[in-house]
């Protein structure tokens, strides 16, 4: 069986700025770039989620809470994870494009078929 060649962040960056790829849900995971196709229920109960943190912060302003956030481990793995719902108490690592580099404080993962 031929192993496939991990892609680069850079290369994944390349992947995900192709037109054909807009609006698709992919993930660079161990260099391999991964679809997810979340269902009504998947999408329901991650808005459920994401709406309980986000009232808990309106009264509580501890960080901020987002669905799909792009994160970018800085431990020099090919990866670039996307929790379904993720926490991040420092707003400042927030860049206005891009993955975050590091990991969320919080993150939740939805499991579906």
């Amino acid at each position: 069986m031929q192993q496939l060649a991990q892609l680069s962040h850079a290369d994944y960056e390349r992947f995900l700025a192709l037109p054909e790829n807009a609006g698709r849900r992919l993930e660079l995971i161990n260099g391999e770039v991964i679809e997810t196709m979340p269902t009504f229920l998947h999408g329901e109960i991650t808005g459920l989620i994401f709406m309980l943190i986000r009232e808990y912060l309106l009264q509580n302003p501890l960080g901020r809470v987002a669905v799909e956030a792009r994160y970018r481990p800085t431990d020099g793995s090919a990866n670039d994870f996307i929790p379904d719902v993720s926490f991040i108490r420092d707003a400042t690592r927030i860049p206005p494009d891009g993955p975050i580099l590091g990991m969320p404080d919080l993150a939740v993962e939805i499991l579906s078929p």
